[in-house]
């Protein structure tokens, strides 16, 4: 693969994470929105199972975004290359165990349609405890993503590799989203709000990647 390939794919698996994690999130929000949700599991036991492919979606592409950083950064920027590459694998692999957690949910959903109403209580225990299980390792991995994308916007903002202002709203929105998942899981949650500007980053990056390419000392990735 030429390094400009490898500049394009990493862009487009910016963008496949992105759209899978919002996927995921918007079908599981349908599905465990509401109070009565493990009654109506077993008949949503298809859109459980599609959110949890989009997970696995994006973990792969979280894993292969940190595969080919490296692979374009390590030349240059050897040690920050490896520490982002760590970063993503270990967000990949965090968030891989909530997916796991959820797929228990269709047995209990069934379970719970047939059980009577003292057994209807622990299994609502245990499908809380699976959702939440989830919750705290998305905020997890998303701790790791905020604080350790701060080697790639390092290696972008030293590199000169895009715009300077995009990279400052990288910096600025990994630290929010480092900062809002500690506070979450510290029981201070202020919502999807604090992922915007991540949001808004990546979409912009992976699009530059994919567009422009790299510039600055890897100019010639763009040829």
């Amino acid at each position: 693969m030429t390094e400009r390939a490898a500049i394009a794919w990493t862009g487009s698996l910016f963008l496949v994470a992105m759209v899978a994690a919002i996927a995921s999130n918007g079908l599981m929000v349908s599905i465990i929105g509401a109070d009565d949700y493990l009654a109506q599991l077993v008949a949503r036991d298809t859109h459980l199972r599609l959110a949890a492919v989009f997970m696995v979606v994006n973990c792969l592409s979280v894993a292969g975004i940190g595969v080919l950083a490296f692979h374009l950064l390590r030349r240059d920027f050897s040690v920050p290359a490896v520490g982002y590459l760590v970063i993503r694998i270990v967000e990949a692999v965090i968030l891989l165990l909530g997916v796991i957690s959820l797929l228990s949910l269709p047995s209990i959903g069934e379970a719970f349609v047939q059980a009577g109403s003292e057994t209807s209580i622990y299994l609502r225990e245990l499908a809380d405890h699976a959702v939440n299980q989830n919750w705290y390792a998305y905020n997890v991995a998303m701790i790791f993503l905020g604080f350790g994308s701060l080697f790639l916007c390092y290696v972008l903002f030293v590199g000169k590799l895009i715009p300077r202002l995009l990279t400052l709203l990288g910096f600025g929105g990994y630290l929010l989203l480092g900062t809002a998942s500690t506070l979450a899981i510290l029981g201070i949650d202020i919502g999807l709000i604090a992922t915007l500007p991540v949001f808004l980053f990546e979409v912009t990056f992976g699009t530059w990647l994919i567009v422009k390419g790299l510039g600055g000392k890897n100019a010639e990735f763009t040829e």
